[in-house]
Formats: C-alpha cells, sequence, structure tokens
C-alpha cells in the first residue's frame, strides 16, 4: 500500500507512509502515538528546562530567565522555532528534530497540538480522552473542551489522526479543532 497522509501544525509536519510516521518537529508543540494503556511522544520540547537545547543557548552568549530565552527586551519560550531570527544571534535555532516510528497494531491515535494543550492536559489525560472519544474529530472537540474547562489561555490547535482500524476508528483520518 502506497497512501501517505501529510499532517502540518504550528511547526511540526508528520508524515504517515507505509505503517511509518515520521515527524520533523520544532518548538513546543507535541506528537503523541496513542496506545491502549498509554501515549508515547515523538517529540520533546525545545524548551530552556531541556539541558542541551539551555547549553546552546548559554553558549551562544543567550540570556535566559526561565522559561524565556532573552535578546534585548523580546523573549521567546521555543529554544527551536521557524521564522523568529531576531533570536538567531543567541542560540533559537530553526534545525527540526525528526524522528520516525514504525506503526504498530497497538497504535490507535496520532495527537499532534500546540502547547495550549500539553501545558494544560498531562499526556495520559490526553491519551485517555482520545481512547474514549473513539473518533478523531470528537476526540479533538473533546481535548478542546477539557482544555477550555481548565482554563487554558494560551492558543490551542489540535490534531488528531485515527490510525486503528477498530470500532469507532477509521484508518488516517485526521480532524483538527482550533481556538
Amino acid at each position: 500500500m502506497h497512501s501517505a497522509l501529510a499532517v502540518c501544525q504550528g511547526q511540526a509536519g508528520t508524515f504517515l507512509r507505509e505503517g511509518k510516521v515520521t515527524v520533523a518537529h520544532v518548538g513546543d508543540g507535541r506528537a503523541m502515538l496513542v496506545h491502549p494503556n498509554r501515549g508515547r511522544f515523538l517529540t520533546r520540547d525545545h524548551r530552556v528546562d531541556d539541558r542541551v537545547e539551555r547549553a546552546r543557548i548559554e553558549a551562544a552568549g543567550g540570556h535566559i530567565v526561565d522559561p524565556y530565552v532573552y535578546r534585548g527586551e523580546a523573549g521567546l519560550m521555543p529554544t527551536r522555532s521557524l521564522g523568529d531570527r531576531w533570536f538567531r544571534s543567541v542560540g533559537v535555532i530553526a534545525t527540526p528534530d525528526v524522528a520516525t516510528r514504525t506503526l504498530t497494531g497497538a497504535d490507535i491515535s496520532l495527537v499532534v497540538a500546540s502547547d495550549g494543550l500539553w501545558d494544560v492536559l498531562p499526556s495520559a489525560e490526553v491519551a485517555r480522552v482520545v481512547r474514549e472519544a473513539g473518533r478523531p474529530q470528537r476526540a479533538a472537540e473533546a481535548l478542546g473542551q477539557a482544555v477550555e474547562r481548565r482554563r487554558g489561555r494560551d492558543n490551542l490547535a489540535v490534531i488528531v489522526v485515527g490510525l486503528a482500524t477498530t470500532p469507532g476508528h477509521r484508518q488516517a483520518s485526521p480532524a483538527g479543532r482550533r481556538a
């Protein structure tokens, strides 16, 4: 089978093709595979609380006041970003982390979302909500509602892609929600 699906959210490009998922990612949005009993991240946050990211910023002479990298009066939370050229001289880069994983029969869904989701809901809760919702569109809506109930104030973008061919799921069917 040679079908492919590309999902882009914020600063993450996610590609599904021939039983594999590849994520190219910068910033603090995340991609997570949802399994029957847990979620598994495919990305890591590019923020100053990551020791490798922090070391690069400090080596470039960047000024850090947690959780921000500063250049002059301007602050930026992600340590990798597309388009924030002003911060390049203090160690913020646009180089993505790239991860490829082979999908298994245990992979139910893929969630790609901005930090407006991950800073509010723990990963275990995200996985539970997705499993209970069943369908990708319902899962994206339920995640948005859960963030709203917790008074999340950041921008929110959520894409849920159904991977399993179990009841309530369709193969590679994306659904999203923006708030």
